[in-house]
Parts: structure tokens; sequence; C-alpha cells
């Protein structure tokens, strides 16, 4: 089973992630590109002129419900997570509604709002040479900042988008994990995971928690930017 996180940066989603890959059943990505390669192949397909002279919606259609599973395909795990904060976000939910390779379910990191920019606002100012404000022009003061990481198409805008339709559009589908009980419950927010997805439950190690997180962070250009607690 392949299933999609997404939500707001911030909230605790390699934490979670971290306490899901104790269990040998579950695999959690780290940051993955595949919503975004999804969404490019798309765009790609259709710009094809020799496509457009010679249609053939059928091999089309095969190939982008491919890039899913085999993107997966050397693993075996029973649940497959893929992280992505943006799958909820139209486009990219449109595509994945029609080429993923069952009805997908959606893991939804949620938070309060005014923390998610003040704890992503403190990483873009500590680390100037990030990818999240490249464009920034003007004094880089921590305001600044947090003005330009809400502008709209930015990352809290997107993020923000893709919760708020995933919860509107297909709640059913959807288990919502909140930061503040993930942190002060977290085996009974994992047992109800494990019951969304038809599991057996497992019991996990709080004191101790291991980081799964595989990003190179300085290619995000801030070292720290998945770190996380490692006892609850």
């Amino acid at each position: 089973m392949i299933s999609y996180l997404a939500g707001l940066p911030r909230s605790g989603s390699t934490l979670l992630a971290s306490v899901m890959n104790e269990n040998p059943d579950v695999f959690v990505s780290s940051s993955s590109p595949l919503c975004n390669v999804l969404y490019h192949s798309h765009r790609l397909w259709q710009a094809q002129i020799a496509l457009k002279a010679n249609p053939n919606p059928l091999a089309v259609h095969n190939s982008l419900s491919a890039i899913v599973p085999a993107f997966y395909a050397d693993r075996t795990e029973k649940l497959i997570v893929d992280k992505a904060f943006s799958w909820g976000v139209a486009d990219n939910l449109s595509l994945l509604l029609q080429y993923a390779p069952e009805q997908p379910r959606f893991i939804v990191m949620t938070r309060n709002l005014d923390d998610v920019i003040d704890s992503l606002t403190r990483i873009v100012f500590a680390n100037p040479n990030n990818n999240f404000d490249q464009d920034f022009t003007g004094e880089r003061t921590p305001e600044a900042i947090r003005q330009h990481l809400c502008l709209d198409g930015g990352i809290v805008d997107m993020s923000v988008r893709s919760r708020d339709t995933l919860l509107s559009q297909h709640h059913d589908r959807c288990f919502v994990v909140e930061y503040e009980r993930l942190v002060k419950s977290p085996q009974q927010i994992l047992n109800q995971l494990y019951d969304f997805y038809g599991m057996e439950q497992f019991v996990h190690n709080f004191h101790s928690i291991t980081n799964s997180n595989t990003d190179n962070d300085s290619v995000w250009g801030i070292p720290d930017m998945h770190k996380i607690k490692t006892s609850l």
C-alpha cells in the first residue's frame, strides 16, 4: 500500500516518520521528489508536438500510472508513505487521483500556523544560504523573512492550501496528525494511525528515537532542518 504525507512543514513529519520507521512493516520516506516528478512528467507529455499530431491517451496514461509504483518498486514494506507537503495542492492532487496505483490515503500534518511560521522563519533567517528565500530582496530581517515566506505561492501558502484542500475535499481519506498531540500522546496517535490503515498495532520506543531522515540538509542550505526530539 502506497500512501502520502502532506500538510504543514515544521509540524513533526520527520519525528513521526522516524517513529513509524521503527516498524519493519512501514517505510516513510524523507523529502520525496515524486510529487514534482509526476507533475512535470504530465506537463512534458502534454507539450509534445508529436503527441498532438498523433494522440495516444492510453499510452500516456499507462506511462504516468507507472511512475508511483516504479519509484517504490524496491520496497517490500506493507505500508509505504511518500512525504511531500504539496500532495494536496489542486494540480498535484488531481494527477495523483488519476495516476496513483490505488485510491490514495493521506497523513496530514498540522500545527498552529503562527508556530509553523515562527519556526520556519527562525531556521531560514539563521541560514542565509538556504533554498527557501533565494529570490528575497531588501534588508534581511526576521520580520522581512517572515513576510517573504508567507507570500502567495510560497512554501507557507502552498502547504496551507495542500492541507486545507485535502481536509475539505477528501477528509474521509485523511488521518490528521496535530503536532501537540503527537508530542504528548504518540502511542495513541500511532494506534489510531494503524487502525486507519487496517494494520496491526506496533509498540514503539519513544525514549531513544533514531532519526531516520536521509536528506543531506546542506543541499537545502539548512544543516539542522530535520533535527528531531530524541525522546517524547
